[in-house]
Parts: structure tokens; sequence; C-alpha cells
């Protein structure tokens, strides 16, 4: 096997836009298609919330019958987590290089550069209905994809989660969407 260096990817764009700024999430909930709409980072946070060390919050806002499951701008749930199964403590000073929030930085960049990196590059992409919704004209952006997937939870509550996809795989005839998440043992 032979080891790569890591590409730096500076002029892309990656977006962290909340649930509430999503033009695909209002439009949706103008359409009544749900009454509980949020992300797949902040899902994640919310089924991962027994086990998370390093503390993050969820604003919660409800507008008539919808629940929007949001974070804040510039929010931890913009970072990967890092170290949350360590038994040593980091360091608490957010400008340590070995601090919780400086390794989750790094972790982040990393994570961002290495998928772009494994994307084949011969112009064989995959378009979906919608193109990106948060790209400007001529905005070079990540290679990345937006699902929005609807659950029902029961006979009057259904739940449009936004989804990111870094990659499609073709899995024994089948399109399968892959997302990357790193080391760390969920999306943020």
């Amino acid at each position: 096997m032979r080891a790569t260096s890591l590409e730096r990817f500076k002029s892309r764009n990656f977006f962290k836009v909340t649930t509430t700024n999503d033009p695909v999430i209002r439009r949706l909930a103008a359409d009544d298609k749900a009454t509980v709409f949020t992300t797949d980072a902040i899902l994640s946070a919310l089924m991962c919330a027994p086990r998370s060390v390093y503390s993050w919050d969820i604003v919660i806002q409800r507008v008539g019958n919808k629940l929007f499951f949001d974070k804040r701008d510039g929010s931890q749930l913009d970072l990967l987590s890092v170290n949350e199964t360590s038994q040593e403590p980091l360091p608490d000073a957010k400008e340590d290089i070995n601090s919780a929030h400086s390794l989750a930085v790094e972790a982040t960049y990393i994570n961002q550069n290495f998928s772009q990196q494994v994307l084949l590059r011969d112009g064989n992409k995959v378009t979906f209905d919608e193109s990106n919704p948060f790209a400007g004209e001529g905005e070079e952006v990540a290679s990345v994809a937006y699902r929005y997937r609807r659950w029902k939870l029961d006979d009057d509550t259904y739940l449009i989660a936004r989804c990111v996809v870094h990659a499609v795989s073709d899995v024994k005839g089948h399109c399968s969407f892959v997302t990357f998440v790193g080391a760390e043992s969920n999306h943020r």
C-alpha cells in the first residue's frame, strides 16, 4: 500500500448552514411536508447525547405547529468530535494546540480535504434533482450533495432532515450514498 499526502482544497467552500436558513427546508415547511425539521448533524448529536463528553447546544424554535431544531453559527456542532472516549482530559484553553477545540478544528479540516481527495475526478458525477442550495453563482464549492429525508414518527408527525452526501458507490448494481465521518463515532 502506497502512502499519499493529503491534498488541500482551500478554494472549495464547505457550508454549515443552520436549519432555519436552509431555503429547501423553508420551502418544505411552507408546503406542510412535515412538522419537525433538522439536519443530520443535529439529529446525530441528539442521538449520541447520553455518551457525549463535550458540551453543545441546540436551539429549538416553535413556529405554529412546526418545530425547528437548529444550531448557532460557529457552534461546536460544526466540528467533528474528538477524544470522546479518552481517560485523560484534554486542556481547556482553546489556544492550546491539544485542546478539544483545536483538535476538533484539525479533524474537521482533515475530514473535509479527505472527502474531496478520494473522489474520482473523471467528470462522472451524479446529479441530484436540486443543485446545492447554498452555492453562489460561479462559486467553487466542495463536492457534496444534500438529500432531504422524511420519516413518519407517528400518525400526525413527520420529521425532515437535511443529510449530507459526499459520494456515491455502486453496491451490487444499486446506487449507495456515502457520508465520510472520519474517525469519530458521529457526524457533527
